[in-house]
């Protein structure tokens, strides 16, 4: 038999075997989130991530980017809340200087809902980078009452630190895509 003819029996076996892979495999089903009745997502699982890193990103998240211009003050107090004391300080600059004299001037209400998170890397069990899809919803402000549409959504991914302190999951970061 000649080299050809080896090479070429060789690619059509190749082949073959190829297309049988292909015809016989079944694919994974597609993996959806679950979602509540409230439009929030249910956090998944990763066997390798770190307990509760994900599911700390998709409650904790609301809190830091919703506000209301009624109550600033307390949504202020309840976004630190959920967040490490260093970036607690980092935040709180940030919110004074923008959020506050915008949503104040603007009579802004915004709500934000996590609709996809994942575990991007961890370090150890302590510290976790995770990538977060957020809605976020401008409910009422000035400017939406002279519009026809009574709200605007805003669809944002953020990469998220965390970091576990004493037990529980902290933003340590927060980095808009």
């Amino acid at each position: 038999m000649s080299r050809r003819v080896l090479a070429l029996l060789v690619a059509v076996v190749l082949a073959a075997t190829a297309v049988g892979w292909l015809a016989t495999r079944t694919d994974a089903d597609p993996v959806r989130p679950e979602v509540g009745e409230d439009a929030r997502y249910r956090a998944g699982t990763v066997p390798t991530a770190p307990d509760g890193a994900v599911q700390a990103v998709a409650e904790a998240l609301p809190e830091a980017l919703g506000y209301d211009h009624t109550r600033l003050d307390d949504d202020l107090a309840e976004a630190k809340a959920v967040m490490t004391p260093a970036f607690s300080e980092e935040y709180a600059t940030t919110f004074d200087a923008t959020v506050r004299p915008l949503a104040t001037s603007k009579q802004a209400v915004s709500e934000a809902h996590v609709r996809a998170a994942g575990v991007v890397s961890s370090s150890g069990d302590d510290a976790a980078v995770v990538l977060a899809y957020v809605d976020q919803v401008l409910l009422s402000s000035a400017a939406l009452k002279k519009k026809a549409e009574p709200v605007e959504v805003s669809q944002t991914r953020v990469l998220v630190g965390v970091r576990r302190v004493e037990d529980r999951w902290l933003l340590d970061s927060v980095d808009p895509l």
